[in-house]
């Protein structure tokens, strides 16, 4: 296990880079987003908030993602009002920013890029789904609106997952998750979330047939192409759970709560297996390296911790 310190304040975002070796975080007193070297722990770069997302409100980083390349990261700001960019683009070897993507007066709540070329962006504002064809657009971009449709029933989209192949992704929002076809930005399934709502994080299992969608203190694993199996739930955090994902090729879950404590579940039976306090506070993020035998989580005193997954 090894602890750094990588900024003040709550860690609210973790994201492997591709490759696996590089580790960006946020914390919620920075107004940029910053690089690591996941093995040695030094500061690569900085990616700060476009100036002009800067107005009387205090913004604050939402959420991170890498490109599948590698090359490119993309940031969101959750700051409402004013008129600044929500959801931007960098190019990663040289910092540069590359795409303002968009303005308005929503926050973002989270970012993915779309698999394929050309390079596409995702981005949910609590409310909406929106693409963004041209990742790398130099000019503000109005996106694609996969709103929640004439009728309402669409389920509002906040957080955002990709299956292991890219070929279907989740949102999970109020009250319900969805699972949208990426090629044509289609729902394809809809679950509704049995304890109330929660815009708490989703993951899929390797196989891509399960959904993780945490809302709440409990998890449900959702086998989402049946619609008559019972999930299985996990239970047992006293706080809210932040992060999920998956170990040993789907048989285990991994949970990360601002109780503070990380556990291990069995993903067929739903019992708790293993439960670790780091002491680094609450945690409201975490993230498994590319090769799943790393995992990290921030907590609120601005530290990360870095361990072995158990299989």
């Amino acid at each position: 296990m090894i602890t750094w310190q990588v900024g003040k304040g709550t860690v609210r975002e973790l994201a492997y880079a591709p490759c696996g070796t590089k580790l960006v975080t946020v914390a919620d007193t920075d107004k940029c987003a910053r690089l690591w070297d996941a093995g040695t722990r030094a500061e690569i770069a900085k990616f700060p908030i476009p100036k002009d997302a800067t107005t009387h409100l205090e913004p604050l980083l939402s959420a991170v993602a890498f490109s599948p390349c590698g090359q490119y990261l993309a940031m969101g700001v959750s700051l409402f009002g004013g008129n600044g960019p929500r959801a931007c683009v960098f190019e990663v070897e040289s910092k540069k920013l590359v795409a303002p993507l968009l303005r308005s007066r929503h926050g973002v709540v989270d970012v993915a890029f779309l698999p394929g070329e050309p390079l596409q962006l995702l981005a949910t504002d609590c409310n909406r789904l929106l693409r963004f064809e041209n990742a790398l657009a130099p000019e503000d971009t109005h996106p694609v609106i996969h709103g929640r449709g004439p009728d309402r029933k669409t389920p509002k989209a906040s957080r955002l997952a990709f299956s292991p192949d890219g070929s279907v992704f989740a949102t999970n929002g109020k009250p319900k998750a969805v699972i949208w076809d990426a090629r044509t930005l289609k729902p394809l399934f809809v679950r509704e979330h049995t304890r109330g709502p929660q815009n708490g994080p989703a993951a899929f299992d390797p196989t891509g047939e399960v959904l993780g969608v945490a809302h709440g203190t409990k998890v449900d694993l959702w086998r989402f192409r049946d619609a008559t199996a019972p999930a299985v739930v996990l239970s047992g955090h006293k706080l809210p759970v932040w992060a999920v994902g998956f170990l040993d090729g789907g048989r285990v879950v991994q949970t990360a709560s601002s109780d503070g404590t990380v556990r291990t579940w069995d993903a067929a039976t739903g019992k708790e297996r293993t439960r670790y306090e780091f002491g680094i506070g609450k945690l409201y993020c975490a993230a498994f390296a590319p090769d799943g035998l790393t995992c990290a989580a921030g907590g609120d005193n601005g530290q990360v911790v870095l361990w072995d997954a158990e299989g």
